[in-house]
């Protein structure tokens, strides 16, 4: 396996390996082809992830897609993202 969805609710999957731009992989019933090369340990996408959105992993956002849309297969990091308001 290449990668793996650590909780049900995540909307991003890692790669546990290299994965090469224009890798089709299946998900959960879904199709996702990575639109980015995604380094061993990365995050990549699992679905449309609009601006403002959190991204999920482990269950629980971890940071807001604030650069803009990330498209299904996107390159997921923090870089281009904001930190979730905390409670």
């Amino acid at each position: 396996m290449q990668y793996i969805k650590i909780h049900s609710q995540d909307n991003v999957a890692v790669a546990l390996a290299d994965m090469a731009a224009g890798t089709t992989v299946t998900i959960d019933d879904a199709v996702v082809t990575l639109g980015q090369d995604i380094v061993r340990g990365h995050k990549f996408a699992l679905c449309g992830i609009a601006k403002g959105k959190n991204v999920i992993k482990y269950g629980f956002a971890h940071w807001s897609c604030a650069g803009g849309y990330r498209a299904r297969g996107a390159y997921s990091r923090p870089q281009y993202a904001d930190q979730p308001e905390r409670p």
